[in-house]
Formats: structure tokens, C-alpha cells, sequence
């Protein structure tokens, strides 16, 4: 009772239209969510423990309904569990109280292939103040020049920098690296240098047209939930040279996204869950943040992409 009622009462406003609409995020509301759940961790954790710790009985029914009863706790306690390190983070990540954050949203394609899963071939920035989202132009790769390169250590230039040697010049090249923190911090590091802005974290996210819908692209087709991959992976390159190539990658990455973000707030829940948590399991939805504390919260959710420690097996 002290955690399943307020929980119940929390969910009746996490609904995609009440969270989300004209590309705002209801800051409050989902930190009042978030800190419930937070609240309740205490609760539920007690009850997944004694839930856990029912042994098996001699009656089959029995055992059945024991056994979704441990698989429903296990998942609310992990969701409780997830909520204690989110709470206290949420806020500035959504650029609470005037502040704004800025994140580099970057599209990879695995048909050029990079140890972090592609070739970034366009990204761009969502900015993020008290809730509200705004999406800057999407640009083609960024080139610093090999006389400009960021440096790599000597293990990375053995290891990733031997065919093309731009690992710290070109962004997409920066994804040679298998670790995505690191990746990251050099793809900030370009766009800074290249544009002037300060970026706060580098996200990508994939599957989420399938929920909210189509776009069209300069040249009149069309990307989708069911053809996504067919154009952008195969017919880009049949249709255009080189030259055009980035181009219309940045053009589908900002439609993409500005239909995602317009449309998430009408999209259905259920739908709307499932392509995220596909994304994150099947590591299409990675993320780093340049804030330690909101990194921690990332490498939680298991989002990071990083490589493990050299100690670890």
C-alpha cells in the first residue's frame, strides 16, 4: 500500500501527450513520477525480497502465478532502483530553471563500418531549456584537417588511425573507437571548435519512426518504419555520388528527428516503450554526458557503450 497507490497515481500522468506536447517536456510532472518511484524504491525492494524468497509448492497453478509475481517485482524493483539515480539528475539534464543544454545528436550508418556500430555521416544539436526542445540544423561530417587533428594516443594510432589517419580530424572516423565515452568527447570537441558550441552530451536513438511516422526527403521519397534502413543504407548510395551522400543524410537526421519530437506527444505509450527499450537492448541508443554525476546515471541504464576496465574479464 505505502508504494503500489502512489505509484498507480504517478502513472496516471505518464502518457506521451501529458509528459510531452508542442515539443516541450513537462519538466515537473516527470520529476514528480521520477521522484515517486524514488520514494517507494525502500517498499518495493522489502516486497521483491520476500517475493523472491518464496520457495516452489507442489500445486503447478501455484508455481505459475509465483513465478509472474517474481518476474513483475524483479521488474519494478529495477525501475524503482533506475528512478533513485535519475531523481536527482533529471531536472538539470532538461535544462532546469532557465538553464540550457545542449546535446549532439549523431547518425550512424553501419554500412561504413566503424568499430562504435558506423560511420557518423551527419549530426546535429538539440538544445533543451526549462523542458522545451529545439532542433539546430543537422550538418555533414565535420573535417578539422589533419594539420588541425585532435590528439589520439599512441595505442589508439596503432590500433584505429592506420587507414584513414583522421580519428582526431574527421567526425566520423572518431567512431574507429569501440568506446563510445571517448568518441564522444572528441566528436564535442569538433563541433565546439567547428561551430562554437558548448555540447553537454552525444546521443543516438534509431526505431522511433515506426511509431510516430514517415518524412520526405529533399528528393521527394520518403523514410519510414518499414523502408529506414532500405533507403538509408542501400539506395543513398545507389542514387547520389559521394559529394551529395552527407548531405541527404543530414536532411533525413533533422526531418527524422524534428517528426519525432513533434510527434512523440500523440504517439501510443505501449508502441511508443517497446522501440525504446528495443533501442537500448540492442545497443542502437547510447549516450554519453559530460556532467560525471549524469554519466554515472547513463553507464547505469547501461547506455554508456564504454569498454570495460583493463582489469575486468
Amino acid at each position: 500500500e505505502s508504494a503500489l497507490l502512489p505509484l498507480a497515481d504517478a502513472l496516471q500522468n505518464v502518457t506521451p501527450g501529458k509528459l510531452l506536447s508542442d515539443g516541450t517536456v513537462n519538466v515537473s510532472a516527470l520529476q514528480a513520477v521520477a521522484d515517486t518511484f524514488s520514494e517507494a524504491a525502500p517498499a518495493v525492494q522489502s516486497a521483491n525480497q520476500k517475493v523472491q524468497a518464496i520457495g516452489p509448492t507442489r500445486i503447478s497453478e501455484v508455481n505459475d502465478l509465483v513465478s509472474k509475481a517474481k518476474g513483475g517485482f524483479s521488474a519494478l524493483a529495477g525501475a524503482v532502483d533506475t528512478a533513485k539515480g535519475v531523481a536527482p539528475v533529471l531536472p538539470q539534464m532538461l535544462g532546469a530553471d532557465g538553464q540550457t543544454r545542449n546535446y549532439l545528436v549523431v547518425a550512424e550508418n553501419n554500412v561504413e563500418i566503424r568499430a562504435n556500430g558506423g560511420y557518423g555521416g551527419s549530426q546535429g544539436v538539440i538544445s533543451v531549456t526549462d523542458g522545451k526542445l529545439e532542433i539546430g540544423d543537422f550538418q555533414p561530417k565535420m573535417s578539422l584537417g589533419i594539420e588541425n587533428a585532435l590528439p589520439v594516443t599512441d595505442e589508439e594510432e596503432v590500433l584505429f588511425n592506420q587507414t584513414t589517419h583522421e580519428m582526431g580530424s574527421d567526425s566520423g572516423d572518431t567512431l574507429f573507437t569501440p568506446d563510445f565515452p571517448r568518441a564522444a568527447g572528441l566528436l564535442s570537441q569538433m563541433w565546439e571548435i567547428k561551430y562554437g558550441q558548448h555540447v553537454d552530451g552525444v546521443v543516438f536513438l534509431q526505431y522511433l519512426l515506426g511509431v510516430v511516422g514517415g518524412v520526405e526527403l529533399p528528393d521527394g521519397s520518403s523514410i519510414d518504419g518499414t523502408n529506414a534502413a532500405r533507403v538509408l543504407m542501400h539506395d543513398v548510395y545507389w542514387n547520389y555520388d559521394p559529394s551529395q551522400q552527407d548531405a541527404i543524410f543530414a536532411a533525413a537526421a533533422v526531418a527524422a528527428f524534428d517528426k519525432v519530437l513533434g510527434g512523440l506527444g500523440d504517439a501510443d505509450l505501449q508502441q511508443l516503450t517497446a522501440a525504446v527499450q528495443k533501442g537500448c537492448e540492442e545497443g542502437r541508443f547510447i549516450a554519453w554526458m559530460e556532467n560525471d554525476d549524469e554519466e554515472a546515471v547513463v553507464k547505469e541504464l547501461g547506455l554508456a557503450a564504454a569498454l570495460p576496465d583493463a582489469s575486468d574479464t
